[in-house]
């Protein structure tokens, strides 16, 4: 089974040149832990999405929306979002 699941901040949209069926994204992903200095260490989580899930990512997201992915890792460590939830969109 190949399964990831993330909610995190977007910190980086891009649309591809090439093919507007296709974005990756940056998702902030804080630790559930603090580290020795008693900060929450974050995870900078690079993810692909693809078809029409890409188009209303740019359609009604910003940088700095909250959103769930679900999805896979591909051989390249990459996350493919097969599903995305908008948890703070203002649109």
């Amino acid at each position: 089974m190949n399964k990831v699941i993330l909610v995190g901040r977007i910190t980086e949209m891009n649309l591809s040149e090439n093919d507007e069926n296709k974005s990756t994204i940056t998702i902030a992903v804080s630790r559930p832990f603090k580290n020795a200095d008693g900060i929450y260490d974050t995870d900078f989580i690079n993810c692909t999405i693809m078809f029409n899930t890409a188009k209303r990512l740019n359609e009604y997201t910003k940088i700095g929306d909250v959103i769930g992915i679900n999805g896979r890792v591909q051989t390249n460590n990459t996350i493919i979002a097969e599903k995305i939830t908008f948890l703070s969109s203002s649109k």
